[in-house]
């Protein structure tokens, strides 16, 4: 759903999915046969995936990249967003606008791709998750509590306390669930207006001026910058 000017809201038929991540304007997932497929927009060559058998992947504005079932890193599309890729293994990556970022075997957060504002700067320490915007990055320490570094314009890399379970990074904004389920969201984009959505969410995913989630009673919801609701969800 959400506009389709590049086709990234028409997959491939009949072709059963076990993930999913939507970029800017291509949309990139893989299948039950660990295959990569990506639609869309692909002027940078950043739906062009490369053979082999891959276990995640992540879309970001002019790139994608992918982890193997032995965690190796690949990524393709445009050169400027995807400079000095480790050689690490990596358990979760996630590319953004400019520049990725991952969780290595180790629990270590590794960045590639254009440092815009020191969206490459990760922190030290040991993380279970992270996540990049647009230049700008937020990781889950081990102790539950949010680091974020790269750009501050927007309040989008000032977490509030507390301890978290997933994070997700956005153009100039970031969300984050709470270990109580409540959504937390800081930057250019606010919470939900809690009139309209159920107050916790088993999953969040912010965009490029929209964000989603899935609360935990199963439904998709969708809100704009402002907190309102956003009429595309299905």
């Amino acid at each position: 759903f959400g506009s389709s000017g590049s086709g990234e809201t028409t997959p491939p038929n009949n072709i059963s999915f076990v993930s999913v991540d939507a970029g800017r304007t291509h949309v990139c997932g893989v299948d039950t046969s660990s295959q990569v497929h990506c639609w869309g927009n692909d002027s940078y060559g950043q739906s062009t995936v490369p053979s082999g058998y891959y276990s995640q992947v992540t879309a970001g504005f002019r790139a994608t990249c992918a982890t193997s079932p032995t965690r190796q890193l690949s990524c393709w599309g445009s050169s400027n967003y995807i400079d000095n890729v480790p050689s690490s293994d990596f358990v979760s990556i996630d590319q953004g606008y400019q520049a990725g970022c991952g969780v290595t075997d180790a629990g270590y957060v590794q960045c590639w791709g254009q440092d815009s504002n020191g969206s490459t700067a990760a922190p030290s320490g040991t993380f279970t998750a992270s996540s990049s915007g647009q230049d700008h990055g937020c990781a889950i320490a081990t102790d539950g509590t949010l680091e974020c570094w790269g750009s501050n314009d927007h309040g989008q890399s000032t977490p509030p306390n507390g301890t978290y379970t997933a994070v997700s990074a956005g153009g100039d904004s970031t969300c984050a669930l709470q270990t109580s389920g409540s959504l937390k969201c800081w930057g250019q984009s606010d919470s939900p207006n809690l009139g309209s959505f159920y107050p916790a969410y088993s999953s969040i995913h912010v965009g490029n001026g929209e964000t989603c989630g899935i609360d935990v009673l199963g439904a998709a919801q969708c809100w704009n910058t402002s907190g309102d609701p956003w009429d595309y969800a299905p």
